[in-house]
């Protein structure tokens, strides 16, 4: 079984608000004919409907971060157009992107992986199927084995620096914080999804 969290943050606080024990309860086989289990819901819909809850409950955020597995073009477009709030999100490699509105009209798509995006820096980008632009970054780090790593994130806040990207978006401990001297209110008010296995 899986386990999907949804944390609030504000304050160095993170409080829980919402989670959903995932239920494999249909039985299926694959293309090799062996046996598999998957939900009635899929995870993405559980996020949507856990965020509608949120707001239902006038629970205040600003931005939502998640990890790959929401990364789809119907959850980024229910956050930005129907909740009217922001995302920060990773995004696989192989995703692809138009650099240009007239790019994304005439069908011009790239691979994230094939732009010479240079690391800490941000490019606004369209994804495929996503209506409004958004913000690309690249980061490149050190894995505990000593291999490269490569993130790929976007965020629906245009606006962001590099640095407040990557100082909300911290990956493993979903401890969010923003801090913006040109601001009065420092903290950011968070939503953080993460899909676990109990």
């Amino acid at each position: 079984m899986n386990i999907l969290n949804c944390l609030y943050h504000a304050q160095d606080v993170n409080i829980p608000v919402a989670f959903e024990i995932i239920k494999k309860s249909v039985r299926f086989y694959d293309e090799t004919l062996r046996e598999k289990r998957k939900s009635k819901i899929t995870k993405d819909e559980l996020m949507r409907k856990m965020l509608k809850v949120c707001i239902d409950n006038q629970l205040i955020f600003k931005y939502v971060l998640a990890d790959t597995w929401f990364s789809s073009k119907e959850n980024m477009s229910f956050i930005k157009l129907d909740l009217h709030k922001d995302f920060i999100i990773p995004i696989k490699s192989n995703r692809t992107i138009a650099l240009s509105l007239e790019n994304k009209q005439k069908g011009r798509f790239v691979r994230v992986d094939a732009l010479p995006l240079k690391p800490n820096r941000t490019l606004s980008v369209y994804l495929k199927g996503v209506k409004f632009p958004v913000a690309l970054c690249k980061q490149v780090f050190t894995n505990r084995d000593d291999s490269e790593g490569i993130l790929y994130l976007v965020k629906s806040d245009i606006h962001l620096s590099y640095s407040q990207i990557m100082t909300i978006y911290q990956i493993q401990l979903c401890s969010f914080k923003i801090t913006d001297k040109n601001r009065k209110d420092s903290e950011q008010l968070l939503l953080c999804f993460n899909l676990g296995h109990l």
